[in-house]
């Protein structure tokens, strides 16, 4: 089974930042040893499940000037996370590119497209269900969310990742825009 792809560094690497990203790698690369390793045919029928995801309003108020709530940031956050659930599947860019801003995750996934297109696990999609999310900042046009993060397909093991998920406000679609994901310690 392929993974999606594990989140790309914010900002210049750290130790912290390299940490992070091999305790990523070790226990995606455990899930795809252990899921393979108990392949079952039965398996694929079986429903993984998830806990609900957080509900949100897209039509948040204001909270100042032209920048959206909180509300809105993880409205736009979930919706991102969707679009990157959908991609992992089939590694279409066009699944992304409408809730990703041209940052570091972006270019990550561009890397992994052609390999996603040619050997990916198909639909469907994987499901990233966010959950104990909080903005932790708004400031202008750049925005933080922490969040847990519980990914789910049918017929394979769950996994969780605790991550900084930094967003952009894209004016031109109104909406905020995907830029980066760093995993962090759980809190």
């Amino acid at each position: 089974m392929t993974m999606p792809p594990s989140p790309a560094p914010a900002g210049p690497p750290t130790w912290r930042v390299g940490v992070a990203f091999g305790v990523v790698a070790l226990l995606l690369a455990a899930l795809i040893l252990v899921t393979r390793a108990d392949a079952d045919p039965a398996a694929a029928h079986a429903v993984a499940t998830t806990p609900e995801r957080a509900t949100t309003s897209l039509e948040a108020p204001v909270s100042s000037g032209s920048v959206p709530d909180a509300d809105r940031v993880l409205a736009h956050t979930d919706e991102a996370l969707a679009a990157w659930g959908l991609f992992a599947a089939t590694g279409e860019l066009d699944d992304v590119e409408a809730t990703f801003a041209g940052g570091p995750q972006l270019e990550q996934l561009r890397s992994e497209a052609p390999d996603r297109v040619a050997s990916g696990p198909g639909l469907p999609a994987f499901d990233f269900a966010m959950s104990d999310s909080e903005v932790v900042n708004v400031d202008g046009n750049v925005a933080s969310v922490r969040t847990a993060v519980t990914m789910a397909r049918r017929g394979a093991d769950t996994a969780e990742f605790f991550w900084q998920i930094d967003l952009r406000w894209d004016e031109d679609r109104s909406r905020w825009m995907l830029y980066t994901v760093a995993t962090v310690p759980e809190e």
